[in-house]
């Protein structure tokens, strides 16, 4: 099964942008133990050196990646 669930806001900073995703990581570690969901966040404000500090505090860590993309204008 494919799932794709899309949050969007305009009010979150790097530290709500942290919760968020640790919050999202802690739910799945609790509910699902034995599945990782895979989160693209798209966040353009954000240097891809703060992207990358942030997937890497998330705790458990991801088993794969992180990866950080810039988009192309």
């Amino acid at each position: 099964m494919h799932v794709e669930l899309s949050v969007t806001s305009e009010h979150l900073d790097k530290e709500d942008l942290r919760a968020l995703i640790q919050a999202l990581r802690a739910c799945e570690t609790a509910t699902f133990p034995d599945k990782e969901i895979i989160i693209r966040v798209v966040a353009p404000e954000l240097s891809m050196a703060d992207c990358d500090e942030i997937i890497r505090s998330i705790n458990p860590p991801y088993k794969r990646g992180p990866f950080t993309f810039t988009r192309k204008p």
